[in-house]
């Protein structure tokens, strides 16, 4: 699972290398530069949407700068892989064996890998750093708060520390929910979920510490829902799109792009391979827990149901803000949930498994087989793929390159206009033409402080 998994990632991190400012990030560049933290976040809530989160992350561009952008990718994914690892490892320390790190580190690892892997747009999703801040860092902070929950439960705090982690609660929860619109609503579910079962099956009692600190990360969702939803620029962005007429048109489109979705999971072999191998890995990771606690025989199903559902709550959002189905780089966020969910559910099955069967060796034997075999094959399907295709990353930085280094001695020579070849790139995102008042052009042309100007648009 390590293996195959690390090479996958380790590929994703080559790609990422070849990254560089494309379309918005110049826009979000100079923007943060010149209006800093605060202003730049209050001129993107008032113009273009609520991601009060996202231009704080914009901020960061300025340190980072367009020549570093490219070690972003790859640092990003041993964050989450760090993050994920945490949560898995916490998550699995109530069994009796104990748990070494390089097991977690595996799961983790496999965690990410699925999640991009059934991600239909990962070059938005995380090589490209408008995508990668507003879809994946969410993803990360979440996991991350998940993880320091895991901790929390069972500790003895007096009442000025429990108020302390609430408010780190609300805070982390409300940042969260400042990412993505894809997000911010399914948190607030999520929490109404986890509060209402941990009260009806008094796993949570309301006099306990974790109670309190999950009400907390309640109002936080509470509030950045109100937040994105209240902001003045989601206006003039829904100005752009077709407005959903109706309640049920709006659900009719979230569920057709909801199948949509599953159906190329499972019509994509490497997709499909990766996932059932994963959760045969989990399942035998489960089945090697050695608890005698195999658990209720109904929370297999139930977490299995819970990820589909929150997974289809992603949808909404863009079947109400663009009368459409979402775009692919927002399909990240679903993606891990569902990812999340078939693990689990394949952890708890295992463990299930083990209170029914007594021939262990012929277990073992099968676990080892499928888990392998179905994840290696995932892993040279997607490998190969990947790298066949780093001759479009790899041109792409070149040009990018060049160009920049044309506009910049353009500048200096003190030219007034400077004209630039077509810049496709990668992510199929809007480059410059020769109107200057197209947003591109004018994002490039502020980021460079000369006018840039591009080739006609070709229809």
């Amino acid at each position: 699972m390590l293996a195959s998994s690390g090479i996958v990632i380790s590929l994703h991190a080559y790609l990422g290398s070849f990254s560089r400012f494309i379309a918005d990030d110049f826009c979000s560049y100079y923007y943060a530069k010149e209006l800093g933290v605060i202003g730049s976040a209050i001129y993107w809530y008032r113009t273009w949407h609520g991601g009060y989160s996202v231009s704080f992350m914009d901020t960061l561009l300025v340190p980072i700068g367009p020549y570093r952008i490219q070690f972003i990718p790859a640092t990003i994914l041993v964050i989450w892989i760090a993050a994920t690892t945490t949560t898995i490892h916490f998550w699995r320390r109530d069994g009796r064996q104990a748990r070494d790190i390089l097991s977690s580190v595996s799961f983790g690892m496999v965690t990410v890998s699925l999640t991009l892997l059934v991600s239909p747009d990962v070059a938005q999703s995380l090589y490209w750093w408008g995508g990668m801040r507003a879809y994946v860092i969410p993803i990360i902070v979440f996991t991350s708060y998940l993880a320091i929950f895991q901790w929390f439960k069972g500790k003895h705090f007096n009442s000025l520390q429990i108020l302390f982690w609430c408010f780190f609660s609300f805070c982390v929860i409300f940042a969260s929910g400042g990412f993505s619109e894809t997000f911010t609503p399914v948190q607030l579910v999520f929490f109404l979920v986890v509060i209402g079962a941990g009260l009806l099956f008094r796993k949570v009692r309301v006099n306990d510490p974790e109670f309190f600190f999950l009400l907390a990360g309640y109002f936080g969702a509470l509030a950045s829902l109100i937040a994105m939803v209240r902001a003045p620029g989601n206006a003039a962005r829904q100005a752009l799109y077709p407005q959903v007429g109706s309640l049920p048109a709006m659900f009719s489109i979230a569920f057709s792009g909801f199948i949509d979705y599953l159906v190329d999971i499972a019509r994509i072999p490497d997709e499909i391979f990766g996932v059932f191998g994963g959760v045969i890995g989990f399942a035998w990771a489960g089945y090697l827990e050695n608890s005698n606690n195999a658990g209720k025989p109904w929370k297999i199903p139930a977490i299995f149901v819970s990820g589909l559902i929150f997974a289809f709550l992603c949808f909404l959002p863009a079947a109400y803000g663009i009368g459409s189905k979402p775009f692919g780089r927002t399909l990240i966020i679903p993606g891990a949930m569902l990812v999340a969910s078939l693990l689990v559910t394949g952890f708890l099955g295992g463990k299930w498994l083990l209170s029914k069967i007594q021939n262990r060796r012929l277990v073992h034997l099968f676990f080892f087989l499928a888990a392998t075999i179905l994840l290696g094959w995932s892993a040279y399907l997607q490998s190969r793929d990947m790298y066949n295709s780093r001759q479009t990353f790899l041109e792409y930085a070149r040009k990018w390159d060049e160009v920049d280094t044309d506009i910049i001695r353009a500048k200096q020579a003190g030219e007034e206009v400077v004209y630039i070849p077509s810049m496709e790139n990668w992510a199929n995102l809007d480059r410059p033409t020769d109107n200057p008042k197209f947003w591109v052009t004018a994002c490039y042309t502020q980021f460079y402080g000369i006018q840039v100007l591009g080739p006609a648009w070709e229809w």
